[in-house]
């Protein structure tokens, strides 16, 4: 899976490697700051 993710990204070349970081940016930072998963459960219920 890392493998075949690593392998289109050299072979795109595309903003979609920068897409990539910032989505692994964001998914950190929601990982972390688990009072802001608590407002969207809250906002889901």
């Amino acid at each position: 899976m890392n493998y075949f993710v690593s392998n289109t990204i050299h072979t795109n070349k595309m903003p979609f490697q920068i897409f990539l970081m910032f989505s692994y940016i964001f998914y950190a930072l929601f990982a972390i700051k688990k009072d802001t998963f608590q407002i969207l459960s809250a906002e889901y219920d």
